[in-house]
């Protein structure tokens, strides 16, 4: 009987010494979970910590497009408005050449009127001439 309670304990004990033993073997399997957990979490705080930079210098490009949007917007308006006195330019311009062959087109005239006038005068002359040539003939005879 007391060997069969020494059976009993030592069967106990040795089954607590295998509960211990597989505890043991669970915590430090735990342990080394949580030291790869910690690991992996240290990694992605690094991952993290780029990305928030990786934020900040996207921010700062955001900014400089928005501010390089704005510039070109005042450049899009400023060309147009130079378009716009371009064409006020051209519309003068086109009265001016209007302006320009009526002018030429008058000079024109006058010049053929002046030609006229002057041909007209030049026959009236030349008859004339001929004319006082013959009286003198006359005269003379």
């Amino acid at each position: 009987m007391i060997e069969q309670r020494l059976d009993k304990l030592e069967n106990m004990i040795s089954d607590l010494i295998s509960v211990v033993g597989n505890m043991n073997q669970r915590l430090i399997s735990i342990t080394e979970e949580q030291a790869a957990i910690r690991e992996q979490v240290t990694s992605m705080q690094e991952d993290i910590l780029e990305m928030k930079q990786d934020i900040v210098e996207m921010k700062r490009d955001i900014v400089e497009i928005k501010q390089d949007i704005v510039e070109m917007k005042r450049d899009i308006v400023e060309i147009k408005q130079d378009i716009v006195e371009m064409k006020q330019d051209i519309v003068v311009i086109k009265q001016d050449i209007v302006e320009m062959k009526q002018d030429i087109k008058e000079i024109t005239n006058k010049q053929n009127q002046m030609v006229a006038f002057q041909d007209f005068h030049w026959d009236k002359t030349s008859r004339q001439e001929r004319d006082i040539t013959k009286l003198k003939i006359h005269l003379q005879v």
